[in-house]
């Protein structure tokens, strides 16, 4: 039996003396510095986790394929430079980038404090970190988990615990995450899971696909070169020199489970990411064809704005975390054939 979905415990126990030789859990840190996280199974998912970078996902394939896209800033420390470019000269990429935890969007200036682009989550450096094995309903489940807290004097204080899973012959990560104010003041809350995707899983064969009743609807452009866009928001092209980026919303309909699906032909192979829209009611979608910046965000959301926290606020839809109060999410990434 080759498909690792039919690996129970007693078929294992006749054929492996250490479960690490077909699904293992480790810690480590890299000879330049800097800590992971590797949850791998055989022919399933290998995911590289960044406790110092928001416990967020650096690499991670599937079954030898490569899913996300990485920059060069993944290997560079969180280090926050105070500077409106701290994203775009530290954005890592990797599968997961958290957005957060009190702001998201553009940098700017909100009620006295200056918030930089998509916030300080990524910044943040974890602790109370384990990873653990076990089998959990007949299926063999890799899991870690962190803790990291957004602090300031007189400020926020928000605890963000995160867990990731993946199960031996299993076709979805697993994130969960709880944000609890831990302050005496109710205290702004908005969270984007700013999931990449890259070559080869994304090619110029690769459609997307949100859930939703009825024929496909357009979504909402960002500004005039999203507009110019809507027409092709649904495929993605070869990488073409010099291609402005563009960024779309889809509003995800609350009578089912929120799935926005990448499907790609030419590795026979579809992704998709799997929220819960009472949750995450909104996914923005970063679509970059240039040539040598070739990726896909998939961004799911809790506002329907990238302009800045002051915009949220002023348009009226900023969500709050009363004292004590917590958030939960849950994101999924399954990998399944296209077809």
């Amino acid at each position: 039996m080759t498909d690792p979905a039919g690996w129970t415990a007693a078929h294992l126990a006749d054929r492996v003396t250490d479960l690490r030789q077909v699904a293992r859990a480790d810690e480590y840190t890299l000879a330049d510095g800097g800590r992971r996280i590797r949850l791998s199974a055989a022919r399933g998912f290998d995911v590289e986790i960044l406790p110092d970078r928001g416990f967020d996902l650096g690499a991670v394939a599937y079954d030898g394929v490569p899913l996300g896209f990485c920059t060069p800033a993944i290997r560079t420390p969180a280090v926050p430079d105070g500077s409106d470019e701290q994203f775009a000269r530290r954005f890592g990429a990797g599968l997961l980038t958290t957005c957060g935890l009190d702001s998201y969007g553009l940098p700017t200036q909100d009620a006295g404090q200056h918030l930089p682009q998509h916030g300080r989550a990524a910044d943040l450096s974890a602790h109370e970190v384990a990873v653990r094995t076990e089998w959990v309903d007949g299926a063999y489940r890799l899991t870690a988990s962190g803790r990291m807290r957004q602090w300031r004097l007189v400020g926020e204080d928000l605890d963000w615990r995160r867990t990731v899973s993946i199960d031996l012959g299993g076709d979805t990560l697993v994130i969960t995450d709880a944000v609890t104010n831990q302050g005496r003041t109710r205290w702004p809350h908005m969270m984007l899971y700013h999931l990449n995707l890259g070559f080869p899983m994304l090619d110029g064969t690769s459609t997307i696909e949100v859930s939703r009743p009825g024929p496909p609807e357009e979504p909402t452009p960002r500004d005039e070169t999203a507009r110019g866009g809507l027409g092709t928001w649904s495929r993605f092209p070869e990488p073409l020199p010099g291609e402005p980026e563009q960024v779309f919303r889809h509003d995800l309909p609350t009578d089912r489970p929120g799935e926005v699906t990448v499907t790609t032909p030419s590795i026979g192979r579809a992704l998709t990411v799997q929220v819960d829209p009472a949750q995450l009611p909104y996914v923005f979608q970063w679509r970059s064809a240039r040539a040598g910046l070739y990726a896909l965000g998939i961004e799911p959301g809790n506002v329907p704005t990238m302009d800045g926290r002051a915009v949220a606020r002023a348009a009226g839809v900023l969500p709050y975390l009363e004292p004590g109060e917590r958030a939960d999410y849950r994101v999924g990434v399954r990998i399944t054939p296209a077809g």
